[in-house]
Parts: C-alpha cells; sequence; structure tokens
C-alpha cells in the first residue's frame, strides 16, 4: 500500500513537472510577429510631436538583430544632420546630436555580431553622451551641445526624413524591437532594471514605447506611426518572450520537450551580460 502511494506520488510529480515544462516551451516558442526591415526604404516613420523633441536629456534604446553588420543602419532617426539619431555602422553602436557624432572609443566589447539579439542604447544630458550594449558602457564622450529641435518625422529603422532622399536614410537590415525614448539620460541602474522588461504603464520622462510586434503602433497610442517602405513582420521571436512583466530572450528556437527544464533548453547564460550574473 505505503508503495502504491509512493509510485503515485512520484507519478503526479513527473506529470506535474512536465506540465511546467510544457508551459515554459510554449511561452519561448511563441510566434511573435516582430518588425522585419530589409535595407530598402523599410521602416517605421512617426509623425512628429514637440514631445520627440527633448529638451532635459535623452535616451533610446531598442533591442536589434542585424543580418549584416556592414555599413551603418539607423536604430532611431529624427535627423542625422539636425536631430537625434542613432545607428550601428560596421557592428559599433553610434549616434549624432544635432549633426555632431562620433564612432571612436567604442571598442571591441561594443561590437555588434549580425544574427543575434543586441540592446543598444545611447543617453545624452547635455554635457555627456554614453553608448551601452546589453547594459554595458562601451563608450562616452563630453560634448557641449544644445538638444536638437527640428520638425522632422521620426523613423524606426531608418532615419525620419533626408535631404538626399532616398538616401541618406541608412536602413536597418534586420529585425528590431522594443523601441524606447526617454526625456532624460537614464542612468546604468536604470537602463539594466528594466533591460528585460516590458514597458506596460507609463512612467516619469517616458515619451514613447514602439513594442514593434505586429504592429507599428505606439504602445500608450500617444504617437501615430506608420510603416513604410517593404517593412512587414516576421514569426521570428522578438528578444524577450512574451511573459508580462518579464521578457527574457530565448536562445533555442526549438526547446526539447523531455520534462526536464534544462538551464541549457531555455536560456544559455553565457550570453547574459557579465552585470546580470554577478
Amino acid at each position: 500500500m505505503l508503495g502504491a502511494t509512493s509510485g503515485s506520488r512520484h507519478l503526479r510529480t513527473q506529470i506535474f513537472v512536465l506540465a511546467v515544462c510544457l508551459l515554459v516551451a510554449n511561452l519561448a516558442t511563441a510566434a511573435v510577429q516582430v518588425l522585419r526591415l530589409d535595407g530598402s526604404l523599410s521602416r517605421v516613420v512617426v509623425e512628429h510631436s514637440n514631445e520627440l523633441n527633448p529638451q532635459t536629456g535623452l535616451t533610446l534604446e531598442a533591442w536589434v538583430r542585424l543580418d549584416a553588420t556592414t555599413g551603418c543602419q539607423t536604430v532611431i532617426g529624427k535627423g542625422i544632420d539636425s536631430g537625434y539619431w542613432l545607428a550601428v555602422c560596421n557592428g559599433v553602436v553610434t549616434s549624432a546630436i544635432a549633426g555632431v557624432g562620433d564612432t571612436i572609443g567604442a571598442g571591441t566589447d561594443g561590437e555588434i555580431s549580425a544574427n543575434e539579439w543586441a540592446h543598444v542604447a545611447m543617453t545624452y544630458d547635455g554635457a555627456q553622451r554614453i553608448h551601452y550594449v546589453n547594459g554595458e558602457v562601451v563608450w562616452q564622450q563630453s560634448i557641449l551641445s544644445d538638444l536638437p529641435d527640428n520638425t522632422r518625422s521620426l523613423g524606426i529603422g531608418g532615419d525620419g526624413s533626408s535631404a538626399t532622399f532616398p538616401g541618406g536614410l541608412f536602413e536597418l537590415d534586420g529585425r528590431i524591437s522594443e523601441v524606447r525614448i526617454w526625456s532624460y539620460a537614464r542612468p546604468i541602474e536604470a537602463l539594466r532594471r528594466s533591460l528585460y522588461q516590458m514597458m506596460t504603464e507609463m512612467e516619469p520622462r517616458l515619451i514613447a514605447v514602439f513594442p514593434l510586434e505586429g504592429s507599428p503602433d505606439e504602445r500608450f497610442q500617444r504617437h501615430a506611426a506608420i510603416l513604410s517602405g517593404t517593412a512587414t513582420f516576421s514569426s521570428l521571436s522578438s528578444p524577450p518572450t512574451p511573459y508580462d512583466p518579464f521578457r527574457i530572450r530565448p536562445t533555442s528556437p526549438s526547446p526539447v520537450i523531455d520534462g526536464l527544464c534544462n538551464e541549457g533548453t531555455y536560456q544559455n547564460r553565457e550570453r547574459d551580460p557579465s552585470w546580470k550574473r554577478s
């Protein structure tokens, strides 16, 4: 009798573990229609508003997965010559504020690899500009400049507009997700805290969030956005799985459903930033 009871408990435990692993696997493989750009005039165009010209500080951040890293590819742009611009140039995070740009000093730690999700960010407080990759500072520069104030459209995956259109957009070739714009220079602790989270509620000084999952719409319906060119949404999952409010990047496209919740099936710790593992 005791043996039968123990066997039943063991069976129930196995069933429970399998159910949990199936749930995790379903979350990890959920098909999220993330924005796909092919570098041919495709981008998201956001209508100009005064709110998109913050004067007290600026943070631009996004998840990107580039098909190739050659050339310059815009992540967020509101006029490379007169506004602000965040891009990846030959694998290195690059930015410009009112036409002032620089890529020197990024170093190998700041290089972006093709076909891998990476979080890129730029902050500027009117005196210092800082570049980040996956929550790590990869370059910084002291520079005094007024924050730009123009009436151009904002572009995601390509500059919003260009004086030499169709040239000068520096379109992105790959995928992009969870674009955020803030009206202050976010400190490193704040960037890291929200790196793997969705912004589902408005926060102070948060200007806009563009999830870019199945739609170009801004999450809080504060800014009008449309798809331009050949921009589409692909079935490749965005960097995190949609488990609100936390989002974790899956590293295996086809988790093994074997009843075992192995760490390697759902997340490779070696790909986490060093600060996350400490």
